[in-house]
């Protein structure tokens, strides 16, 4: 859900709430990840309609096995 929409012409900024849950079984700690916190995004309309132009990923609060975000990615074994 938005918590700010702003429009000026052709362009926007929107700002929407973030709180994803992950689950992965794995051999280094628990099963879940939560994060709390919020994007922001930046827009532009074009013929096709709106397009993000750029995003940003702010996380306020976390807790549970990072490991879990790491492996998910790629980036640990």
């Amino acid at each position: 859900m938005p918590l700010i929409i702003e429009i000026d012409g052709d362009t926007a900024y929107v700002r929407v709430m973030l709180h994803a849950q992950y689950h992965l079984p794995n051999v280094r700690g628990g099963p879940v990840q939560t994060m709390i916190g919020y994007y922001d995004n930046w827009l532009v309309r074009t013929e096709m309609g709106w397009k993000i132009t750029k995003m940003v990923q702010t996380i306020t609060w976390n807790e549970g096995n990072w490991y879990i975000v790491e492996k998910a990615a790629g980036l640990s074994e």
